[in-house]
Formats: C-alpha cells, structure tokens, sequence
C-alpha cells in the first residue's frame, strides 16, 4: 500500500501518483493497518485514464498511475510539459484581451491581436478564428473612430462659422470694419 506525500489519501501498490491530489506516492509507514482491501469491487461503469489507459476507481480526479488530471481536473490542469500558454482557450482569451493594450501603445488594439494571431493561427485552429474575429472587430472599431472623428471636426467647423456669421455680418452691414471718418 502506497500514501500520498501530500494528503495522505491511500492508493493502490502500483499508484505513482494521488489518484485525489494529484501528488507522488510514497510507501506507506510499515506496522500501519491502512483498513484497505486489495480486491477492485466492479461497477457498472469502467472509466479509463485518457493518456496512460489505466483503470481509474470512481471518484478519483487524477490518474494514479500517471498523474494526469481526469474529469474537471483534467480542464483545470495542463498536461505535463505543456505550458499554459499552448492552451487554446487561454490564447484565445488573451487574443481578445490583447486589445486593452491601445490604452498603452498607439494602434495597440490592432497590434496586440495580431501578434497572438501570427504566432499561434498554425498551432491552434481556434485561435486562427479567435485572432480574426478580434482583428475584423478591431479594425472596423479603428476605421469607424477616424470616420467619426472627421465628420464631427467639419461638423465642428460649420457650426463655428455658423456662430461667426452672427458676430461678422452685423458688424461689416453697420460698417463696423471700415476705417473712422477720421482716417480718411
């Protein structure tokens, strides 16, 4: 019998790892009467380890014989090796999130997506899809903002001349602007 080093669950002889927390298996302490049967109790269900094919006991959250996160724990984990960010989901995310960066950089909102995009698109087919819709929506923000810009600068412009209109027409028809009688 085999106890984990980390929470003390008990597994079987041949368990490398917690089949509860994931941590590395020791030898249990001798003269300890654990309480544990060796025989497995069938069930109806049989469940397999997704990377090892070891059978798994219900209710266990990783893989005793290799360590690899089964069920919620599978999502919640990363295998071993793996870094977080050849995670499609958290490229993804970081895709969209990339666009918080034209708070910082000129043009970051652009830029930002499309560098996750050019250096993931080939590995991970959602950020491929992920990284275009970000850059379509922020491209299209980018172009609608200048367009917006330009029209409220003319229509800025045309209602200052149209507020100048009332200050220079009175003052040029009532001769305001000619040189006094005196100067001439």
């Amino acid at each position: 019998m085999r106890q984990c080093g980390v929470c003390g669950t008990e597994g079987a002889e041949d368990a490398r790892f917690c089949p509860t927390c994931g941590g590395e298996m020791r030898p249990a302490p001798e003269g300890v009467d654990t309480g544990a049967e060796d025989t497995f109790e069938g069930t109806d269900r049989v469940s397999y380890c997704t990377e090892c094919g070891a059978v798994l006991d219900s209710g266990n959250r990783f893989c005793g014989a290799c360590g690899a996160g089964v069920g919620a724990a599978a999502r919640a984990t990363p295998p071993r090796g793996q870094s977080f960010l050849d995670d499609a989901v958290t490229m993804s995310t970081l895709c969209h999130l990339s666009t918080l960066a034209s708070f910082i950089v000129p043009l970051g909102n652009i830029l930002g997506p499309l560098v996750i995009w050019l250096l993931r698109k080939d590995q991970l087919p959602q950020v491929d899809m992920h990284g275009k819709a970000a850059l379509n929506f922020n491209i299209s923000i980018t172009i609608y903002g200048v367009i917006g810009i330009a029209i409220s600068l003319a229509l800025m412009l045309v209602l200052i001349g149209f507020l100048l209109i009332f200050v220079v027409l009175p003052r040029s028809l009532c001769g305001g602007w000619s040189r006094p009688s005196w100067q001439r």
